[in-house]
């Protein structure tokens, strides 16, 4: 679950403070696809056509996150500890 909390802590980071140095997240970044087929996106080949708007997440390793599946992931994992745990 590190990962999951890194990529977490990523988006948390990034978006309360729009850029992200710390060390931990090296080599992450985020990019934004308005899914617009006019020639302004980037082709790079993380994005397919009939997605729609996107924001999507590389980590250190250049694998591709959605943002959407980060969270809800993320809430499955909390879900499940909270569950075998017993703890509501």
């Amino acid at each position: 679950m590190n990962k999951l909390l890194d990529l977490a802590g990523f988006i948390a980071n990034k978006g309360k403070h729009f850029d992200v140095n710390s060390s931990r997240y090296a080599n992450m970044e985020t990019r934004f696809y308005s899914g617009k087929v006019d020639g302004t996106m980037l082709c790079d080949g993380t994005w397919s056509i009939g997605e729609g708007e996107a924001y999507k997440i590389i980590d250190s390793d250049e694998n591709i996150h959605k943002v959407q599946d980060v969270a809800k992931r993320l809430m499955d994992e909390w879900e499940k500890f909270v569950n075998d745990k017993g703890l509501f």
